[in-house]
């Protein structure tokens, strides 16, 4: 929102807002987002109108030199891509992040002529990749450090690519290296970490909200029952509601299978969670669990809690990363 100096304090921002959000095409919508300023005064109406702080953006910075490589660990061989490596880069950096949340699809790695990419492989496999962008003057863009899920070493993998793709950055005359990320802690932010970089608060935050829990679920309805697969709560069978001030809907789980049911009176045996509807919005994205948010009082789960409906819980609604990837050029 941007309203010219000499007519701001008039209440227009909030009109045109509402407006908005009530337009026929946002409202076909089951959530909504968008990035702001942590000091923007339209924060407040934001939060007015759902919008959830889901995480604060921080830059990090590198100064660059060719240094000493870092060695990676025995049987795997770090080198520059390759073009037939192309395709197995973007899948890798797809199944990275397929299990996180983020408020917009993440674009697919171009790999163009302004990419420096190293990769990482191991008995003539693709396991990892560094992924930068450089075209002239002295700052590059990291950005992502991927390694496959489940890959002996990962963290070692992780750090002997961002050196490697440091020592190309170097070569090809940039003197630093600045990184957009978030503040969940995981690989990449690891390794940076590692690496030496320094990480301040840009400054950002990216929001999101609900408009229809019970047409969110719809569409995300497989994702529960991929959680509740090969777990203790396969087999199952019962209701879990979610309800808040606006915003309320339920899951009915059969042995697997998971229905949606709207706003519905608690039944003697159905698990009840209640919450702020900003709660909810974070519990729903992954933000927070259940528990955080019972040990923070900040949710009341009916009609009691045990490891067993708390573990139920934790298995639908588990704590999830925050995926921010900026410029794929």
């Amino acid at each position: 929102m941007h309203t010219l100096p000499g007519w701001r304090r008039a209440g227009l921002s909030r009109t045109a807002f509402a407006a908005a959000m009530e337009h026929p095409e946002a409202l076909r919508c089951s959530c909504f987002a968008l990035n702001t300023g942590t000091r923007n005064n339209a924060r407040a109406l934001y939060a007015a109108f759902g919008y959830v702080d889901m995480d604060r953006r921080e830059r990090a910075t590198k100064q660059l030199h060719t240094g000493t490589p870092c060695v990676p660990p025995d049987g795997v061989a770090l080198r520059p891509i390759a073009d037939g490596d192309r395709d197995a880069v973007r899948r890798l950096v797809h199944d990275a992040h397929a299990n996180s949340f983020t408020i917009s699809p993440l674009p697919v790695p171009q790999l163009g002529p302004r990419s420096y990419t190293a990769v990482a492989e191991r008995d003539g496999k693709l396991v990892g990749a560094a992924l930068a962008k450089y075209e002239s003057g002295d700052a590059a863009e990291l950005q992502d450090v991927v390694v496959a899920e489940g890959e002996e070493g990962a963290p070692q993998i992780a750090l002997a690519l961002l050196a490697r793709v440091h020592a190309m950055l170097a070569e090809a005359g940039a003197q630093r290296a600045t990184a957009h990320v978030c503040s969940d802690l995981g690989l990449f932010t690891g390794a940076l970490a590692q690496a030496g970089y320094a990480r301040e608060a840009s400054g950002g935050v990216n929001m999101f909200g609900i408009r229809d829990l019970r047409q969110l679920f719809e569409e995300i309805r497989p994702l529960y029952e991929r959680r509740l697969r090969h777990t203790a709560y396969t087999d199952w069978q019962g209701r879990v509601l979610i309800t808040g001030n606006r915003l309320a809907a339920s899951l009915e789980c059969d042995r697997g299978v998971v229905s949606v049911i709207g706003r519905s009176t608690p039944r003697g045996s159905d698990i009840v969670l209640r919450s702020t509807d900003a709660v909810i919005t974070r519990l729903v994205t992954g933000r927070e669990t259940p528990l955080e948010g019972y040990l923070q009082q900040l949710t009341h789960i009916e009609p009691q809690t045990s490891p067993g409906v708390m573990g139920l819980l934790e298995t639908l609604f588990p704590q999830v990363p925050f995926a921010l990837r900026w410029g794929w050029g």
